[in-house]
C-alpha cells in the first residue's frame, strides 16, 4: 500500500503549484469566501458534500492558497490507487491481481489530471471504493444488523458528497441484496428491506429539496453531447452507446479501448458465474451509467465525471482475473498469479509524470492591481466568466447571485457600489452594449477584467471602442487580461 500511494504522488506531482486556479476549480475555491448555508450549497452544486466537508474544513487548517487547495485533491487521489488495492484484498482476491487493481487506478490518465483540480472527482472515486469496500462486509455476514446500518450510512453520505455516487450505491445494495438472498435461501430478509426503503426514502428526499433546484436548462445543454439521444433513432443507439463507453474506458486506461473492453467483459462474465453479488456491484453500476445517459440524467464519456467509475473498472479486472485463476489447478494457479504480480510492477515502476500543464487563469495579480490603482471615480466592469476569479481574489466582501444562463446557475461579484458583473450574453453579444451603455454612462475611466475568454470578448472590446473608449493601459497575465479603458 506504501509503493502504491508513493508511486500515485510521483505520477500526480507535476500539476501542482498553479499560479492560479481555473474557472471551474475557482467557484468550487468560493466556498472559502461565503458563510451562508444556501450560498455553500449552491457553490457545491451537485457535489454539496465536497464543499461541506471537505474543502471548507481543508481551507480552515491549511488556508486557501492555490497549492493548499491542490493539495485536497491531490491527497485524496493519491489515496485512491492503495484504498483499491486494499478493498480488493477485502474482496479476498489475492495479492497479484489486486495490485494490479491498484495499478490501473493509479496509471488512469484522467484520475491523474484531475488529482490537482478542485473538484469533487477523486473524492468520488474514494467514496466509490468504501462503499465497495462496505459491501464485503455485508456480503461477509447478510444477518448482520450493524454491517447493515453502516453501509446504509455509508450510502448517505456518498449521496450528500456526489450526486453520481447514487449510480454506485444502487449497484452496492443490489450486491447487497443478492448476498442477503442467497443467506437466506432466495427469500430476501426484512433486514435488507428495511435498509433499502431508508436509503431510498433520503435520496429521493436529497434530490427534491436539495439537488433539483440548483439543476438548469444550461447545465443539460453543456453535457448535450455526452448524453446518449434516442431521439437520433433506434439503428444509432449502438453507436451511441459504443462511443460513450469509449469514452469512459479511454479515461479510465491508456490501453486501446477495445482490448480494454474484452478485458472488461471477460472479467464481469467471470464474475457473474462465480461471485455473483460481487458480479453486481461491479458490473451494475456502467449499465445504471449507461441508462441515466440515455435519460439524460448524468453523462458518460466525458472523462472526469466518470472517474466514480475507475474503481468499479480497476476491481472488476482485479477480481475478474483472479476469479479466473480459480478455475486452474493449483500448479498453474500460483504462477499466474505472480505472472499478473510481475506486470502490475512493470507498468507502474516504467510509468513517468509528465502530465500535461494545469490550466492556471492568474486572475490575481490583476484584481490586486484595480483596486490599488483605480481612482474614486472609476468603474471596474468584470467580464461574466472572470467573476469567480475577481470574488475570489478581491478585498470586498463577496455575494452570490442566481443566474440559469450559467451551468453553475450562478455568478459571483465583489459588494462594491462601482464594480459591476457583466450579464452574460454569450450567445448574443450585441446585447452587451445595453448593459455597458448604462455601466459606462457619464464615465471617464473604465478597468475592464476578463478570464476564460470567449469570442465575446472582442464584442465587448468592438463595442467600448464604438461608445468613445480607447485603451490607455493593459496587463495581460495567463489567461487573463486588464485593460484600462478612457473617454476620447
Amino acid at each position: 500500500m506504501v509503493a502504491l500511494a508513493a508511486f500515485s504522488a510521483r505520477l500526480r506531482w507535476d500539476r501542482l503549484g498553479a499560479s492560479g486556479l481555473y474557472l471551474d476549480d475557482t467557484w468550487v475555491a468560493l466556498s472559502t469566501r461565503v458563510h451562508g448555508l444556501g450560498d455553500l450549497f449552491r457553490i457545491g452544486y451537485t457535489s454539496p458534500g465536497f464543499v461541506l466537508f471537505l474543502v471548507r474544513p481543508w481551507a480552515g487548517l491549511f488556508g486557501s492558497s492555490v497549492t493548499a487547495l491542490q493539495l485536497l485533491p491531490f491527497v485524496v487521489g493519491t489515496i485512491g490507487p492503495p484504498l483499491c488495492f486494499r478493498v480488493a484484498r477485502a474482496w479476498r482476491v489475492r495479492f497479484g491481481p489486486a495490485v494490479l487493481g491498484g495499478v490501473l487506478l493509479a496509471l488512469a490518465p484522467i484520475h491523474r489530471s484531475f488529482s490537482a483540480n478542485l473538484k469533487q472527482y477523486t473524492a468520488e472515486a474514494v467514496a466509490t471504493l468504501l462503499l465497495l469496500w462496505g459491501c464485503s462486509l455485508v456480503v461477509d455476514d447478510p444477518g448482520s444488523r450493524r454491517r447493515w446500518a453502516l453501509l446504509v450510512v455509508g450510502c448517505a453520505g456518498a449521496t450528500v458528497l456526489s450526486m453520481s455516487e447514487a449510480v454506485i450505491v444502487l449497484a452496492v445494495l443490489g450486491g447487497a441484496m443478492i448476498a442477503a438472498a442467497e443467506h437466506e435461501h432466495s427469500r430476501l430478509p426484512r433486514l435488507a428491506i428495511v435498509a433499502i426503503e431508508g436509503y431510498g426514502l433520503f435520496a429521493i428526499s436529497w434530490y427534491a429539496f436539495v439537488l433539483r433546484p440548483h439543476l438548469n436548462r444550461a447545465l443539460y445543454a453543456f453535457w448535450d453531447s455526452k448524453f446518449i439521444h434516442p431521439s437520433a433513432g433506434v439503428g444509432s443507439l449502438p453507436g451511441q452507446v459504443t462511443a460513450r463507453l469509449g469514452g469512459l474506458l479511454s479515461g479510465f486506461s491508456s490501453l486501446d479501448p477495445r482490448l480494454m473492453a474484452i478485458l472488461v467483459v471477460v472479467s464481469g462474465l467471470a464474475l457473474f458465474v462465480g461471485r455473483p453479488a460481487l458480479g453486481s456491484a461491479l458490473v451494475l453500476p456502467t449499465g445504471l451509467a449507461v441508462v441515466l445517459a440515455t435519460t439524460h440524467m448524468v453523462p458518460l464519456g466525458t472523462g472526469r465525471t466518470d472517474i466514480y467509475l475507475y474503481p468499479t473498472l480497476a476491481l472488476l479486472v482485479a477480481t475478474g482475473l483472479d476469479e479466473l485463476i480459480r478455475a486452474f489447478p493449483r500448479s498453474v494457479a500460483a504462477p499466474t498469479a505472480l505472472a499478473i504480480l510481475i506486470v502490475a510492477a512493470l507498468l507502474l515502476v516504467s510509468a513517468r509524470p509528465g502530465l500535461p500543464p494545469y490550466p492556471s487563469e492568474d486572475i490575481q495579480p490583476l484584481v490586486q492591481r484595480v483596486e490599488r490603482e483605480r481612482r474614486a471615480g472609476d468603474v471596474t466592469i468584470i467580464y461574466p466568466m472572470a467573476s469567480f476569479g475577481y470574488a475570489l481574489h478581491t478585498r470586498s466582501a463577496v455575494r452570490i447571485r442566481l443566474d440559469d444562463r450559467y451551468a453553475m446557475s450562478f455568478f459571483a461579484e465583489p459588494v462594491e457600489p462601482r464594480t459591476f458583473v457583466l450579464p452574460m450574453e454569450r450567445k448574443s453579444p450585441a446585447r452587451y452594449a445595453r448593459s455597458l451603455d448604462m455601466m459606462t454612462r457619464g464615465q471617464q475611466r473604465i478597468w475592464l477584467v476578463g478570464a476564460h475568454f470567449w469570442p465575446d470578448w472582442q464584442v465587448i472590446q468592438r463595442i467600448l471602442a464604438a461608445r468613445g473608449f480607447r485603451p490607455v493601459r493593459n496587463q495581460t497575465t495567463t489567461r487573463a487580461m486588464l485593460i484600462l479603458y478612457a473617454r476620447r
